[in-house]
């Protein structure tokens, strides 16, 4: 009976520190600085965007295929972002998965797009590489046509 119990103990001692370095970890990732360090890899519908200077560097057939996305809610973006994690106690080895990101876009301080992407990651102290794709998708509100994105 004894062995059962330390047994027990043990189990229950270590699902409690498992739970409480979680939640230390996840208040450290609360309290950390975030920075975007560079966006590679931009792609609209498969068009390398990052090549495109004007919209005369698109293709007629790239143009035509971009607004028919657009018009029909089936643009897909793609891209790598490099994120800068900055923890507020740096040197602890310190990992949080993530199931969704929020994200918007702001273009001279005016929001422009949103979404979430759904896929899992795992952020890190340091550059975290961030693979993504999301749908992006029109909508209308109060009159007003606003992009919206979501994970497709």
């Amino acid at each position: 009976m004894n062995k059962y119990l330390i047994y027990t103990l043990v189990i229950a001692l270590m699902g409690l520190l498992v739970n409480c370095k979680q939640a230390s970890d996840l208040k450290a990732f609360t309290e950390a600085k975030y920075s975007l360090q560079e966006v590679q890899d931009v792609t609209l519908n498969g068009v390398d965007v990052m090549q495109k200077q004007s919209p005369n560097d698109f293709t007629t057939q790239e143009g035509d295929s971009l607004l028919a996305s657009i018009s029909q809610n089936t643009l897909r973006a793609s891209a790598t972002l490099y994120l800068q994690v900055q923890m507020p106690e740096e040197g602890e080895n310190r990992r949080m998965k993530i199931t969704a990101l929020k994200w918007q876009l702001l273009v001279d301080g005016e929001h422009t797009l949103q979404g979430v992407i759904k896929e899992r990651m795992q952020l890190h102290e340091g550059l975290n590489v961030l693979p993504i794709q999301t749908l992006v998708m029109m909508s209308e509100t109060e009159g007003c046509v606003t992009m919206k994105g979501s994970r497709s």
